[in-house]
């Protein structure tokens, strides 16, 4: 029988939620939890992702409530119609902005909740699944492994984004799950490391951000060319 291993950040009342998931036909649930307490998720990661033989796995890294039943038939359903799609998420974005911060992104694709249950800005990815640049990271799909880079990332903020770098890299596609409501209520926290934007940046961003030539016409004006150049690198 086919598995799904759901691997996941050990928060109060998850692995209760996680056990009411209506199951795929013809295959079973396997659970690995994560301590809460862990403060490198990507390497955790890594380690249950080998600890596991199942093909499909799915990553939580923050304390959601997942509000469809039908979240992980819906999931391997899009697998099995999209088999180069190598990662599976419920929000991301077409363009992620200089920051590496997904979430701060205009172009935010899917529907999410906040803890006061306000609808996140975003809009409705295109049935069944949407192609991204980058996925959010708190909660992943993958249908082949790809490893986690746990020497650059390690809290939940770049997590998503350098997992759906990763995956490209690989040559995997990388998409939103459609959905018709919310699909999870998120919390307000997002953490990172100190350092962790820069590591992130200083590895992606070639992947992430086309090169671009900047021409200023300037004649014996050196100050409006400082301000012209500061100008243009923010």
């Amino acid at each position: 029988m086919e598995k799904i291993a759901i691997i996941y950040l050990n928060a109060p009342g998850m692995e209760e939620q996680l056990t009411a998931l209506r199951v795929p036909e013809g295959m079973e649930i396997q659970l690995l939890s994560v301590p809460a307490s862990e403060t490198n998720l990507a390497k955790a990661f890594q380690q249950a992702m080998e600890q596991s033989d199942a093909r499909y796995k799915v990553y939580i890294s923050a304390n959601i409530e997942i509000l469809e039943n039908d979240i992980l038939p819906r999931m391997i359903e899009a697998f099995q119609q999209h088999p180069n799609i190598g990662l599976l998420g419920l929000s991301g974005t077409k363009r992620v902005l200089t920051s590496g911060i997904i979430y701060t992104s205009p172009q935010r694709i899917g529907i999410a909740l906040d803890e006061a249950s306000r609808p996140l800005a975003g809009r409705t990815a295109k049935r069944p699944c949407e192609d991204v640049q980058v996925l959010d990271g708190y909660l992943l799909a993958t249908q082949q492994d790809v490893a986690w880079r746990k020497d650059i990332v390690h809290g939940s903020l770049f997590l998503g984004a350098a997992a759906s770098v990763e995956h490209r890299r690989a040559g995997y596609d990388v998409a939103v799950l459609a959905e018709a409501a919310p699909a999870c209520r998120l919390p307000d926290e997002l953490t990172a490391d100190d350092g962790e934007q820069d590591a992130f940046l200083d590895e992606y961003s070639a992947d992430l951000y086309p090169l671009v030539s900047v021409v200023i016409p300037t004649y014996q004006r050196p100050d409006y060319f400082r301000q012209s150049l500061g100008s243009a690198q923010r």
